[in-house]
């Protein structure tokens, strides 16, 4: 009954209508005060015009629907603006920023060397990517805990690709409890801070007594801990199953390959001579029999000084390409 009046109100002429039954003209018009209630006292109105969308409207007082249309009209292109608008910033902002609980640290695809703000990475040392150690040779030194193979190995990483394991690995991420990390070879895993400091303590490394000396330990640790939980999380089924049984395999005196593989590195390592890796100068590993040694120039890591080796000796040598 309502959309029959609604209908026959748009159709009426301004001056109102007059009915014919034959007995004489009769004013079929309601008075003002008879439509007020029919219109907006009834409940909920389905209100609608040939070139708009319906509005369902409830309303106790007497608005004119001229004018509700009017406004409707006038508001839609400053709604449609602020909605496009509104649209634009938080593609912006999503394009440039990570969730609140995550800094990033490296995505892998700077090309620019970047300097961590250590407030944010208090596991990372300041060294911008690709920098080598200013002492690979002395500025770590290696413990009594057979753990040499894992240190042999992150050295030659460091010379390889940087000190920072923002150049070791493909990304690491700050995060709320640690850090995100992806290696090279795509493995990921997450480090909480609590794990990197078991790590600390577990591994026994000694260092020099340089503030740079201090930033590589930093970042040995930080690649110690990383090797450790990639051993947790790949073991299935079997031993080691936490993080601590991770940190005592890294101390069984592992053969090289292993030490390299666990820091993702296995796709930019071959299997040499050290004859071969003697004469190129080249950034390697080697199992002298009693033990592991980055050796890098043709020398190797003698822990406290650089040693030398016979050019023909057998010992298993790994070299990062």
């Amino acid at each position: 009954m309502i959309n029959g009046y609604l209908s026959d109100f748009y159709m009426r002429p301004k001056g109102g209508s007059s009915v014919h039954d034959g007995r004489g003209a009769k004013s079929c018009e309601p008075s003002a005060e008879v439509q007020k209630k029919q219109v907006f006292n009834e409940g909920p109105v389905a209100l609608k015009r040939p070139d708009t969308r319906t509005i369902v409207q409830e309303s106790d007082a007497p608005i004119s629907l001229e004018s509700l249309y009017s406004s409707l009209y006038a508001l839609m292109p400053s709604l449609k603006r602020l909605l496009q608008k509104e649209e634009q910033n938080s593609e912006q902002t999503s394009a440039k920023k990570m969730p609140d609980n995550k800094v990033a640290v490296s995505d892998g695809k700077q090309s620019v060397p970047q300097e961590v703000d250590s407030r944010q990475s208090p596991g990372l040392s300041k060294k911008k990517q690709g920098e080598r150690p200013t002492n690979v040779w002395t500025g770590v030194m290696f413990s009594g805990k057979k753990n040499e193979p894992a240190l042999s190995a992150i050295k030659a990483a460091m010379m390889r690709f940087g000190q920072s394991p923002l150049s070791v690995y493909s990304s690491v991420v700050r995060t709320e409890s640690g850090y995100n990390v992806v290696m090279k070879d795509g493995f990921e895993l997450s480090l909480t801070l609590k794990e990197i400091a078991r790590a600390k303590v577990y591994a026994g490394f000694q260092h020099g007594r340089t503030a740079e000396d201090g930033g590589m330990f930093k970042d040995v640790i930080f690649m110690y801990a990383a090797s450790a939980k990639r051993v947790q999380l790949e073991s299935a089924g079997g031993a080691p199953k936490s993080f601590i049984d991770g940190l005592n395999m890294l101390c069984s005196y592992q053969d090289p390959a292993t030490s390299l593989k666990q820091l993702g590195l296995e796709g930019v390592m071959r299997r040499t001579t050290w004859s071969a890796l003697h004469h190129s100068g080249g950034i390697g590993i080697i199992n002298t029999g009693g033990n592991t040694n980055f050796a890098f120039e043709g020398v190797l890591d003698g822990c406290v000084m650089k040693k030398t080796l016979p050019v023909g000796h057998p010992g298993v040598t790994y070299e990062l390409i």
